[in-house]
């Protein structure tokens, strides 16, 4: 799942997504293009 896709589905900005990963909050799996890419269970986390 990419940013955009977990920004819609939480109500996160990507911003803030951004910028809890540089926080070590959470953690990308990758990247696909320029775009990280996060594991489906990072919903329940940011819950």
């Amino acid at each position: 799942m990419d940013i955009s896709q977990v920004a819609k589905q939480s109500g996160v900005p990507a911003s803030t997504l951004r910028f809890y990963e540089k926080k070590c909050l959470i953690r990308s799996v990758g990247r696909h293009g320029i775009r990280r890419v996060f594991s489906e269970d990072i919903l329940e986390r940011l819950a």
